[in-house]
């Protein structure tokens, strides 16, 4: 191979000519073998001479002879032996990248190969037809762009078809009738009287019978049976041949594992019953949207076109709306049960209720009852609502800014002396309590059989704790109370009262005397006589950090919504109209009138 050419494009003359040679010998390569590479074979020469060495190639594709916009990605063969001058090249730029447009190919060479820059020759090669088809045209012939093949069948999956179009021996039919697009397979006879499958433009499959009476039939089994039937009239039947509705079923109709049903239509909409005749079990659906339950010809229970769902009723306004004329002691208007005595967080009935509405109630008024019970009941032992548990909370209530529990004991005409609520055993109120009057109440110690014994709470404005003790003094007339060692912790602001007990009632009066306050929990005690016993109170105003956070206003106005309103109204000469918070009862709900 010489060297100083006067350009790369003389060092590699002759190229085209392997392009052109290459891309038609590619036809009777790929006749053979469809596919979308195409074989080069062509001579490379140097100085007129053959070239005898290695050379790398970059070929690359694209829609116009010159400048246009490439067409996939570049295909470079590397290291490609030339021998003589001669080399062959399978090149594959991808079955896509040839869609019936016409295509230049563009090839860049250097050699030896690795060395170098890649010259890029010019013009680019069109490629011709023979490469570009991917299939060998004979028996088959072209009418513009329409293929068409006359000369016999075709058979896909056979090799002997025995008519037109045979695929597989399976699809056996003659093709006529073509019109408006549509592909029209039929018995062989008149076209005006057909029956078969056809699509049309719009890529709609049909199964036509457009002979009278056109019945379209579905066989299976063996011997063969009429399964389905459609009807010239667009009535469809299963299990039977002569429909006489929409769709007619007759045998069972099995919906995820449901239930057997009939026929019975009398509405616009749908219905399944049972076979006893029209609405007598089933469900049914109307034109405006209402879906119907039947029993025994009659309804039971409907789904309005809002969702609502009415149980003795046809008009329910709430998502579920329930009525019904009974005796609910014997047969309940609605029962939930969770049989699952094992479960954990389970539930037989649980209800959450928005704002101003009830998530349950019965017989309602009064806004904002999650779940309201009466028990009109005189036996003793019963309840309205009746809570058990064996670790846990058997009730547990919750308000933001409401009241989580209220209760209130009134007779049918607002009064009443029953008890709101009842507690027996301890109490545990983490928070303030807060009273009209409190006491404690016991079996009288004297007659516990037939009395009660009482005594009031004593009340303060402060947060006051009481100490009291009885101490004798020394023969000096000192004594030191020592108190516990959280007294000065927990309370300030002492107050105190001795009072000396003197039994000889001698003509000596004795006196006694705070000597030091309360100091490192003890306070000191002299009195003018000697070994007197004393009795001594010290009180404390409660210093924690929760009184400190909660002090008792002793005066405060009334919020807005309680003013006008009286705690107690009957004591000041008004009705319980005027009493606070008797919007928030249930009063009347449930009650019998």
């Amino acid at each position: 191979m010489r060297t100083g050419y006067s350009s790369q494009q003389d060092r590699f003359r002759g190229l085209l000519a392997i392009l052109a040679a290459g891309m038609l010998s590619a036809a009777t390569v790929h006749a053979q073998l469809p596919g979308a590479s195409v074989t080069y074979q062509g001579q490379l020469k140097s100085g007129g001479a053959p070239l005898d060495s290695t050379a790398d190639f970059e070929f690359r594709l694209f829609d116009a002879a010159m400048d246009g916009n490439a067409i996939g990605t570049a295909v470079a063969i590397n290291n490609v032996a030339v021998v003589n001058g001669l080399f062959a090249i399978d090149l594959d730029f991808g079955a896509a990248a040839f869609n019936g447009q016409a295509r230049w190919i563009e090839a860049a060479v250097r050699s030896p190969a690795g060395a170098g820059a890649f010259t890029t020759l010019a013009p680019r090669q069109p490629v011709t037809a023979a490469p570009y088809a991917l299939f060998s045209a004979a028996p088959w012939g072209t009418s513009g762009s329409n293929v068409f093949y006359s000369g016999g069948n075709v058979g896909i999956g056979t090799n002997t078809p025995q008519s037109a179009l045979q695929v597989t021996g399976l699809i056996i039919s003659g093709l006529a009738g073509v019109t408006n697009g549509e592909i029209l397979l039929e018995d062989s006879g008149a076209i005006t009287n057909n029956a078969g499958i056809r699509t049309n433009a719009d890529g709609d499959l049909i199964l036509r019978a457009h002979s009278s009476p056109g019945a379209i039939e579905f066989e299976v089994g063996n011997p063969e049976s009429t399964r389905m039937v459609v009807l010239g009239n667009g009535n469809v039947g299963i299990g039977t041949t002569t429909p006489g509705n929409s769709l007619q079923v007759e045998g069972g109709i099995r919906v995820r594992g449901g239930t057997p049903g009939g026929s019975g239509v009398n509405n616009n909409g749908y219905a399944f019953g049972s076979a006893g005749g029209d609405n007598d079990s089933g469900m049914f659906s109307t034109a405006d949207g209402l879906l119907q339950f039947f029993t025994n010809n009659v309804e039971r229970l409907r789904i309005s076109s809002a969702g609502d769902v009415g149980i003795g009723l046809t008009a329910p306004t709430a998502r579920l709306d329930v009525e019904a004329s009974r005796d609910v002691f014997s047969a309940p208007v609605m029962r939930m049960r969770n049989t699952n005595g094992g479960a954990t967080g389970g539930h037989a009935f649980r209800a959450h209720a928005g704002t101003g509405e009830s998530s349950m109630s019965t017989f309602t008024t009064w806004p904002a009852s999650a779940i309201f019970a009466d028990n009109n009941s005189s036996a003793g032992g019963s309840s309205a609502i009746r809570a058990t548990t064996r670790a846990n909370r058997a009730v547990s209530a919750y308000a933001d800014t409401g009241v989580a529990v209220y209760g209130e004991a009134l007779d049918s005409g607002g009064g009443g002396t029953g008890t709101a609520a009842r507690f027996f055993g301890p109490v545990d109120v983490n928070g303030l309590l807060s009273k009209s009057g409190g006491s404690f109440k016991i079996d009288h110690p004297l007659d516990p059989e037939n009395k009660y014994l009482s005594h009031s709470f004593v009340e303060s404005p402060d947060m006051m704790n009481i100490y009291n003790g009885i101490i004798i003094t020394d023969a000096d007339g000192y004594a030191t109370v020592t108190l516990p060692d959280w007294f000065e912790a927990l309370n300030r602001e002492f107050r105190y009262q001795l009072t000396v007990i003197d039994e000889t009632d001698g003509p000596e009066f004795v006196q006694a005397k705070i000597v030091s306050g309360v100091s490192r929990n003890c306070f000191r005690i002299r009195s003018s006589a000697p070994r007197t016993q004393i009795s001594w109170q010290v009180t404390g105003v409660r210093k924690d950090p929760w009184a400190e956070a909660n002090r008792i206003p002793v005066e405060e106005p009334k919020k807005e919504g309680e003013i006008g309103k009286y705690r107690n109204p009957e004591l000041y000469g008004h009705d319980r109209s005027k009493r606070i918070n008797v919007g928030d009862t249930d009063e009347g709900q449930g009650r019998q009138p």
